[in-house]
């Protein structure tokens, strides 16, 4: 697929993100199921736009780590402070998880995909 598609992409999954974690639900899905749901939710948003941005703008991995890292605490700041949400250090360390996670399986896939022999 042509690199402008995982840009738009990117940034249309941004927007959503950013909105979903501005936006205070009644009745929040999230919350209602396990314990620590919201840390997956965090978790694999942020999984799917490390790999966006990655394919997208083609960054270096420590410009994506970094990049997600600066995003991820911006969102928990802003929440704090001009949401009725928390902010919380432990959603900060799933969204990281969730990077790590996405250049881990990355590099597994390429160490361990078959090679063409041509």
């Amino acid at each position: 697929m042509p690199q402008a598609f995982y840009r738009f992409l990117c940034l249309a999954f941004l927007v959503i993100a950013t909105a979903g974690f501005m936006v205070e639900l009644s009745g929040n899905p999230i919350k209602s199921g396990f314990e620590h749901m919201d840390k997956v939710a965090h978790f694999g948003i942020f999984f799917v736009l490390s790999g966006l941005v990655w394919k997208g703008f083609r960054p270096t991995i420590w410009k994506v780590v970094l990049l997600m890292a600066i995003y991820g605490a911006l969102v928990e700041v802003i929440q704090e402070n001009y949401t009725r949400r928390n902010g919380d250090f432990w959603d900060w360390l799933a969204n990281m998880a969730g990077v790590l996670a996405f250049f881990l399986i990355r590099k597994l896939w390429h160490l361990w995909r078959p090679r063409s022999k041509t």
